[in-house]
């Protein structure tokens, strides 16, 4: 089990997250973990495809891929969240997504054990919130 998951079933319960299939229809209701080793996309028809091209920073599945295709086909209605990670991987989807007018979360560097990925997305775009795991948890909760 990933700490992502670990953090999300603390908080919704297991039931609630999945790991969508290939052509699989958007739930409401759900938490969607990508799939390791396949980038998650969104596709017009309200399902998702698994896409196995190439690495995008050294990472598949990647969240800018994953980002950037929330952000063509929901826009603005898109809740983003970027956590702790190693890379730049994310920065640019969830900049775009806030450019769209997305609500966007971004991990305070501060509080994340890998700070790299949210420090490059702060860098880029003044556009997203900025939060603490325990704000992010308050959020989610009042959501």
């Amino acid at each position: 089990m990933s700490e992502l998951d670990k953090l999300l079933t603390k908080e919704v319960g297991q039931k609630k997250i999945t790991e969508p299939e290939d052509k699989q229809a958007i739930g409401s209701g759900k938490l969607y973990l990508a799939p390791q080793n396949y980038h998650l996309l969104f596709e017009e028809d309200g399902s998702f495809s698994l896409d196995y091209s190439d690495a995008v920073h050294y990472s598949r599945p990647s969240i800018d891929v994953s980002f950037e295709s929330a952000a063509l086909v929901y826009g603005k209605k898109v809740l983003a969240i970027l956590l702790s990670g190693a890379n730049a991987d994310g920065a640019k989807g969830i900049s775009l997504l806030a450019q769209l007018g997305a609500e966007c979360w971004v991990q305070d560097p501060v509080s994340a054990q890998y700070p790299a990925m949210p420090s490059a997305a702060i860098a880029i775009t003044k556009k997203i919130k900025i939060l603490t795991e325990a704000e992010m948890q308050q959020r989610l909760h009042e959501l």
